[in-house]
């Protein structure tokens, strides 16, 4: 079965991060992600692996929801 790849918009979305955030993560190698053509593919695996370290070392990671 293939992977099933996002893009940084939908990756975004899924950890409720901003786009912005997420490609400086994918530059800073702490989020593993490859380029195709002129768009970056992060994987289902990549998303997941990065939501379990994030939970594991209880860093607040998420955007903060606006009142």
């Amino acid at each position: 079965m293939p992977t099933k790849l996002y893009s940084i918009t939908e990756t975004a979305q899924q950890l409720g991060l901003g786009r912005v955030r997420v490609w400086q993560l994918i530059k800073r190698s702490k989020l593993p992600a490859q380029r195709i053509g002129h768009q970056w593919a992060i994987s289902h695996q990549a998303i997941a692996a990065f939501k379990r370290r994030k939970r594991q070392r209880g860093v607040r990671w998420q955007r903060r929801q606006r009142s």
